[in-house]
C-alpha cells in the first residue's frame, strides 16, 4: 500500500481474511480504514521509515463485516532512488483462532490455579515409579524438607517399603484403569 492507505497489490487470500468477496472489492478500501486505532499504523509507518527494517506486528482489526480479529503482519517498506517512500509491502496472517485459544488457556490456567490454591491439603504428582514430579504446599511448614528438595526424588527415599510399594500399585492401577483410586493408610 502506499503512505496514504491505498492497496497497490493484494491477494484472494488477504481478501478473505478480510472478508472481501473478491480482491477487486478489497482494492478499493482504504487501508487506515481496516486499523481500529489510526494511530497504531502511523507509529508502525514512522518506525519503518526511520530505521527501515521490517516491522512484525500482532494486532487487531477491521473486517468487512466488522468483526474485530487478530492478525501478524511482517512488512516492510521500498524506497526510491532519492530515499523517499515508494511503497509498504509484507503478508498479513490470521492467527485469529490461535489468539481465542490462548485467552482461553490463559483463563482456564487461572481458574484452576485458584481452585487449586483453595485447597488447603498437600498435593503430589509422582510418575508410575514414585518420583516426584510436582507439589502443591500451601504452607511451607507443612513440609519437613523444603519441596523444591523433593521433586526429582522417590517415595522411597522417604516411607517404608509396604507403603510405597502399596502406593505404586494403585498409580499403576490408576493409569491402567483411567479412574481414580483410593487406598487407607
Amino acid at each position: 500500500s502506499t503512505e496514504d492507505g491505498r492497496i497497490l497489490y493484494a491477494n484472494p487470500t488477504l481478501a478473505s481474511i478480510l472478508g472481501y468477496d473478491s480482491v477487486e472489492e478489497l482494492m478499493k478500501v482504504n487501508v487506515k480504514s481496516l486499523y481500529l486505532s489510526p494511530i497504531q499504523r502511523e507509529n508502525t509507518i514512522h518506525s519503518i521509515k526511520t530505521q527501515g527494517v521490517a516491522k512484525y506486528n500482532e494486532f487487531k482489526i477491521l473486517r468487512k463485516d466488522g468483526k474485530e480479529i487478530w492478525v501478524r503482519d511482517d512488512w516492510s517498506v521500498k524506497f526510491n532512488k532519492i530515499g523517499e517512500v515508494e511503497y509498504f509491502y509484507g503478508v498479513i496472517e490470521n492467527i485469529n483462532d490461535q489468539k481465542e485459544a490462548l485467552d482461553a488457556l490463559t483463563s482456564s490456567e487461572a481458574n484452576l490455579r485458584a481452585m487449586l490454591n483453595a485447597i488447603p491439603d498437600l498435593l503430589f504428582k509422582l510418575d508410575s515409579k514414585g518420583v516426584y514430579l510436582d507439589l502443591h504446599v500451601q504452607k511451607s511448614d507443612d513440609l519437613l524438607k523444603e519441596g523444591r528438595d523433593l521433586v526429582g526424588k522417590s517415595i522411597y527415599d522417604f516411607f517404608p517399603l509396604e507403603f510405597c510399594n502399596k502406593v505404586i500399585f494403585y498409580i499403576n492401577k490408576c493409569l491402567t484403569t483411567n479412574q481414580l483410586q483410593t487406598f487407607e493408610y
